[in-house]
């Protein structure tokens, strides 16, 4: 009877170990699944994230670019209209110069041809000295010649040599 009673203890003990041998190797499953699940999780949320920064970052490095090229290429505009405009000031200044030059060479021009009339021929040539280092337009230097002659002839009839004294006034 005894052997009848411990068979049926030993065998309600061996289910019970078995059981809980049993029970602890599916938690020990269950947790390692749970830990890979859970460190699966993690590695895919922290490459996740990773990827959004390297796009942000893409993102903001484009749009720093668009923002340098578009400075410079204001910067780049507003220096053009500036050269743009510092030239046409100094073209207008050297046409300015060019045009005062060449109004005072006028009026030396005309105030030798006045003398030239008043018959103040030597004071005429004083004046054209003057013009002696100045540019003149085609129809200044002909004047200039005409009055040359002109005041050649007058000095001849008084028997004055002028084209040496021209000549010597004018720096020729």
């Amino acid at each position: 009877m005894k052997t009848k009673n411990l068979i049926p203890g030993v065998l309600l003990s061996t289910a019970l170990i078995a059981s809980l041998v049993a029970a602890s190797g599916c938690k020990k499953e269950t947790s390692e699944t749970t830990s890979t699940e859970t460190t699966t999780t993690t590695t895919t949320t922290a490459m996740d994230t990773v990827s959004n920064a390297v796009v942000d970052a893409k993102a903001t490095a484009e749009k720093t670019a668009a923002d340098v090229k578009a400075a410079a290429e204001k910067a780049a505009a507003d220096a053009k209209a500036e050269a743009d405009k510092v030239a046409a000031d100094a073209k207008a200044k050297a046409s300015d110069a060019v045009t005062a030059a060449s109004s005072k060479a006028q009026e030396i021009i005309d105030k030798a041809t006045s003398l030239v009339n008043d018959g103040k021929y030597q004071d005429a040539l004083t004046a054209l000295k003057a013009l002696a280092n100045t540019q003149l337009t085609d129809s200044q230097k002909q004047a200039v010649a005409d009055l040359q002659d002109k005041i050649q002839k007058a000095m001849s009839s008084l028997g004055t040599n002028t084209t040496d004294v021209v000549n010597k006034l004018l720096g020729k």
